[in-house]
């Protein structure tokens, strides 16, 4: 289930190029104020599985008009549009969100910068049906990583678009197995099999721009760096897990708002 949150900045035009987790900080801020089931929900969810610890939502945030800077983010007018998913959101407390979420505001705020939002108007987005093969569009870039060992030292190697397919596709659906095992309580064998937008990726290689981002999250006075891949790709295989990614984000750190997809369809939103 999605929602979309309409913002309108009041304080000025210029966002962090790293706010993820400012942003995200600031979701949990606005939702401790509101009704207390969806405050325990949001802050307490997720699910241990394989070792790993899954909240199963993430986040994307849009700008209608902008211009990328060096340091931050420029709106050219005062509008975004937030949109926030998980499979577990169930109508009643939408409902509730909804009632309580217009006219609140919201800020993000790090060491660069500091904006502030009111929200303007919230809905429910329709839910879109899956079939065999499907093309999707990132709304924020998604990561993926291996471990790896260099001279007895443990790192993490974030996988890029133009290299490591193969492995992209395995961890992809390592990860969408584990979430969907967190939410159905059984396994499944099911795979998909993810293939990048050809006709993009020669568009883009030829006018030399960039397909991959570099982002800092800025974590309790901890920078971590890590890379993500941002261009269309299209899924084929089981429709079950196309909808986990869909609700939940593909890839890691999804509650930090990675992963978030629009499906391609005549006439439909994100």
């Amino acid at each position: 289930m999605r929602l979309k949150i309409e913002l309108r900045a009041i304080n000025n035009k210029e966002i962090t190029y790293n706010y993820h987790y400012p942003l995200a900080i600031a979701i949990y801020n606005l939702m401790k104020f509101g009704t207390y089931e969806f405050s325990e929900y949001l802050h307490k969810q997720g699910f241990d599985f394989a070792g790993k610890r899954y909240k199963l939502f993430t986040f994307a945030l849009q700008f209608r008009k902008f211009e990328i800077k060096q340091e931050y983010i420029q709106m050219i007018d005062n509008y975004a549009d937030l949109y926030v998913s998980s499979p577990l959101i169930d109508t009643f407390l939408q409902n509730q969100v909804m009632d309580y979420l217009e006219g609140k505001t919201i800020r993000v705020q790090n060491r660069d910068k500091d904006i502030k939002f009111v929200i303007e108007n919230v809905s429910i987005m329709s839910e879109p049906t899956f079939d065999v093969q499907e093309k999707f569009v990132l709304l924020s870039p998604m990561i993926s990583s291996i471990k790896v060992d260099i001279e007895g030292v443990s790192g993490t190697y974030f996988l890029r678009y133009f290299d490591d397919l193969d492995d992209i596709n395995r961890v992809l659906n390592e990860d969408l197995r584990a979430k969907y095992r967190t939410i159905f309580n059984h396994e499944t064998d099911s795979y998909v099999t993810l293939a990048w937008d050809k006709e993009y990726l020669e568009l883009n290689e030829s006018r030399h721009k960039r397909m991959t981002t570099n982002i800092t999250i800025d974590e309790n006075k901890r920078r971590i760096s890590i890379v993500g891949n941002k261009l269309p790709f299209t899924l084929n295989g089981d429709p079950n897990l196309m909808r986990i990614g869909y609700d939940c984000g593909f890839g890691e750190k999804n509650s930090l708002g990675f992963g978030m997809v629009k499906m391609v369809k005549t006439n439909t939103a994100p």
